[in-house]
Order: structure tokens, then C-alpha cells, then sequence
């Protein structure tokens, strides 16, 4: 099965579907079921889809950020 990245603590979900907004998450056998406003952290296996949509993005360590980079170039639109 392909994987667009890994949910971080939730070896029982797949991803399998990536937008630049959206995803779809799929239950593994045996699956913990979700609960509406649960918070998933999601590490995607590439950030192209979503860093053309964004003014910025950050480096974060152990929860902190650390530094901020600005994007150029992106195809928004605007």
C-alpha cells in the first residue's frame, strides 16, 4: 500500500490520499477508532502540495520554533 507520510503515534492509520488541503486517512485492522476534533500529527513523505500556498513555514524542534523561512516563487495565484 502507498503512503503519502506517517501519522505520527497511530501505527493503526494510513495515509493515503494528500491534497494541498486535504487528506484522507484510512483505519488499519484493529484500528483505534477517531473522534471528532482529534488532532493528528501528520508527516508527509513531500511538501510540495503545500508550501505553495503558504507565505511561510517554520523549522521546529522539540516543540519549539526556531527559525522562519519566507517563501518566494510559489505558484498562489495572488
Amino acid at each position: 500500500m502507498p503512503s503519502f507520510g506517517s501519522i505520527q503515534g497511530r501505527n493503526d492509520l494510513w495515509l493515503g490520499r494528500v491534497g494541498a488541503e486535504s487528506g484522507l486517512v484510512y483505519y488499519k485492522e484493529n484500528a483505534q477508532k477517531l473522534t471528532l476534533g482529534e488532532r493528528l500529527q501528520i508527516v508527509p513523505n513531500s511538501a510540495s502540495l503545500v508550501l505553495n500556498i503558504h507565505d511561510k513555514a517554520y523549522g521546529v524542534r522539540n516543540g519549539k520554533i526556531e527559525r522562519e523561512f519566507a517563501i518566494s516563487g510559489r505558484g498562489r495565484g495572488t
